[in-house]
């Protein structure tokens, strides 16, 4: 297995055993886990596990050129928002854009048009927009009326 297949299935790998520790340690929680939250948040793990291993067995293509964007942009987004699992997201998120750089600058240089780039950004940009989604919506669920507290999203934390 070469590079360019090796460092995305590392990174997905960790994704992969990311996810899986998240899930243990909400589940594990004292009081009752949020179930809601804690889906839709392993959701997004489990894309970038998935967007990573899915690129190793693709040949070099626009759409590999996303699906490492997808599965780094999901792990430097948890890298910095959820600072208890910083440690693991860090390697998987640096991993992830080492890989993600190298394909879409061998893209970049296969398809003649330089359209790597923009296919890196533009998948970044909708990714942080549906991860914030995916945040402010595992907040709401924690507030909704339904939640207990009877305020929804307006109850003070």
């Amino acid at each position: 297995m070469n590079a360019s297949r090796r460092l995305p299935f590392i990174a997905g790998l960790g994704a992969a055993a990311v996810t899986a520790t998240y899930v243990v340690i909400m589940m594990r929680q004292g009081r009752d886990p949020d179930l809601a939250s804690i889906v839709m948040i392993a959701t997004t793990f489990a894309s970038s596990a998935a967007a990573f291993l899915a690129s190793v067995v693709l040949p070099p293509s626009a759409r590999r050129v996303v699906l490492l964007t997808w599965g780094s942009t999901v792990a430097l987004f948890w890298t910095v928002l959820l600072n208890t699992l910083t440690p693991l997201w860090l390697p998987v998120a640096v991993i992830g854009w080492i890989a993600t750089v190298r394909e879409a600058r061998s893209f970049s240089r296969e398809s003649e048009g330089g359209r790597a780039w923009p296919l890196v950004g533009g998948t970044w940009a909708i990714g942080v927009a549906l991860l914030g989604l995916v945040v402010f919506g595992s907040i709401a669920v924690g507030r909704s009326p339904e939640s207990g507290t009877g305020q929804g999203i307006a109850a003070p934390r």
